[in-house]
């Protein structure tokens, strides 16, 4: 397990992962208002995400690769277990849907750097 501190001042411990695949975690300190936050973050690959998109809430996010050219998709799936504190249920709810857009926008922009950063270094060869 691995304790890492994010946005916010919001502690995080990884509880468990595969790399490529699935992340599970917890918030345990920082000013967030929950008593439990019970998270894990999956990401399917690309024939999954096509034969499973609309099936949850999800964020398509492109993902580098050789080929034609064309970014395959990822489907990324983040499913959160929380207790808010009392009376802080719709603070909480958009909290965690705005972090989840911020990031999920973040990581697709990201990927998408790196992929025409790849193809330009391989037009350069």
């Amino acid at each position: 397990m691995v304790a890492c501190r994010v946005g916010g001042g919001v502690t995080e411990l990884i509880r468990d992962g595969l790399r490529g695949e699935r992340i599970h975690y917890n918030v345990v300190g920082g000013p967030f208002p929950v008593h439990t936050h019970d998270a894990e973050v999956s990401f399917a690959a690309s024939a999954a995400a096509a034969a499973t998109e609309g099936a949850q809430t999800e964020h398509d996010s492109p993902v580098a690769s050789e080929g034609d050219g064309q970014l395959p998709r990822t489907l990324v799936t983040w499913s959160v277990e929380v207790q808010p504190y009392f009376l802080c249920w719709h603070i909480v709810r958009r909290l965690i849907l705005w972090s989840f857009n911020t990031m999920l926008t973040d990581l697709a922009a990201k990927m998408q750097l790196a992929a025409e950063a790849t193809a330009a270094m391989k037009d350069r060869q």
